[in-house]
């Protein structure tokens, strides 16, 4: 059987359900998302929207049926001055991490919050040991705000 392909594309209200069962898990499991009770579907549904009206963009990585993760920017810090400053967040599937998935998003956000009026993207990575995350960040080059090397 051949896999199928992956694409990146904007995130619907069809993708909610597998966008809150990503995220759920990486707060059960982790300390990324900064949240130490998994939102329910109400809640993400409600970040979506207001993102949406701001203008900010949502993605998902998508292999045929499958929502493998998902990417979207917000404000860095609610402060005029920081208007145009981002963070990023990169939500994968458990079954899609250290397959090259994270690494397809951020290049398609960037260009998306860049077209949004955003000039600067920050990555605040809550555990310095989620080396995947670290290594996803490092790559994408300077400017990243990233923890030292272990």
């Amino acid at each position: 059987m051949t896999p199928s392909p992956l694409f990146i594309r904007p995130r619907t209200d069809a993708d909610l359900p597998a966008v809150t069962a990503i995220h759920g898990e990486a707060v059960r499991r982790g300390t990324g998302s900064f949240e130490t009770d998994a939102p329910e579907l109400a809640e993400m549904a409600r970040r979506r929207h207001d993102a949406l009206a701001k203008g900010q963009p949502g993605l998902v990585a998508q292999a045929g049926d499958d929502v493998l993760g998902y990417a979207c920017a917000a404000p860095f810090r609610p402060r005029r001055t920081y208007r145009y400053t981002l963070k990023d967040s990169i939500y994968l599937h458990s079954e899609a991490r250290g397959q090259g998935v994270g690494r397809l998003m951020p290049g398609e956000l960037l260009a998306r919050c860049k077209a949004w009026g955003g000039r600067q993207m920050l990555a605040v990575i809550g555990d310095s040991q989620n080396r995947g995350s670290v290594a996803l960040h490092r790559a994408l080059g300077p400017g990243a705000a990233i923890p030292p090397a272990p």
